[in-house]
């Protein structure tokens, strides 16, 4: 009896002892990882950083849709970001144009261009200084300028999931037909990104100025998009841009709202 509890026996240790020793040297590989991973990222803080970058960043979405028939239509996207970084400088210019004409009107016309720059003042906090102008035919204004200093802030700053925000103090004015104002302004926008695979992206865009004497003069611009990689250049993106105006100066209507089918081409 004792002979066949022994040759039952001596397997089972010999299969434990083995599960074991597997696991610890899984462990083991656990932590040789952590400590290569902690080594690779010392490493690199100690490479000297380049003081000048020669190449541009450039984001360029672009939407077209045509139809014919009945209804005759055609519909026009353009969204362009281009950066450039050097030292503790950036700066960036935004692109945001869209165009749609209907049986020979049109129907929308209308650009943004901005400029913004940025200085470093820690990792994740910089003095920022922007400059705008808007040009919309079908709106209440013929243009709208504005320019000022403020802070630049990287709210969450993770894998999956950044948060930034501006806050600046600007000098605005609106031009319209029957009047031209002058004034102090306060500008918040916020850029939150979420990576839902690796493939799949969420980006919402959230802007807000108003008059400091007048907080009844506002404009509110959000933008929502999801965008898949089909190569390492290329992707695509549906989005969706909400731009309103609280005071109008015309018959225009307070919102306007564009959806499109992007091509989106990074490099």
């Amino acid at each position: 009896m004792k002979i066949i509890f022994t040759i039952l026996t001596v397997p089972l240790l010999l299969l434990a002892s083995s599960e074991s020793d597997i696991q610890q040297q899984i462990d083991d590989a656990i932590k040789e990882k952590k400590l290569l991973d902690e080594k690779i990222k010392l490493l690199k803080s100690q490479l000297p950083k380049k003081e000048f970058n020669e190449n541009y960043i450039t984001h360029t979405e672009f939407g077209y849709s045509n139809t014919g028939g009945n209804t005759d239509t055609q519909n026009f996207n353009l969204d362009t970001d281009i950066k450039k970084r050097w030292g503790k400088h950036n700066n960036k210019l935004h692109i945001d144009a869209q165009y749609s004409k209907s049986d020979s009107q049109e129907t929308k016309n209308k650009y943004l261009l901005e400029l913004e720059y940025n200085y470093d003042l820690t990792s994740r906090l910089s003095f920022d200084y922007v400059t705008g102008y808007k040009k919309d035919r079908f709106s209440s204004y013929d243009y709208q300028f504005y320019t000022g200093p403020g802070l630049y802030y990287k709210v969450i700053e993770e894998d999956k999931h950044t948060l930034n925000i501006d806050a600046n103090i600007l000098f605005a004015q609106d031009k319209s037909e029957n009047l031209s104002r002058d004034y102090l302004s306060f500008m918040s926008k916020s850029i939150y990104t979420w990576k839902i695979f690796d493939n799949l992206e969420f980006k919402q865009t959230l802007s807000y100025r108003t008059e400091i004497q007048d907080n009844e003069n506002y404009f509110i611009y959000s933008k929502s998009a999801f965008s898949t990689k089909l190569s390492e250049l290329f992707s695509a993106s549906l989005s969706y841009k909400y731009d309103y105006v609280n005071i109008l100066t015309t018959k225009a209507t307070h919102e306007d709202d564009t959806f499109s089918v992007n091509l989106i081409v990074d490099y």
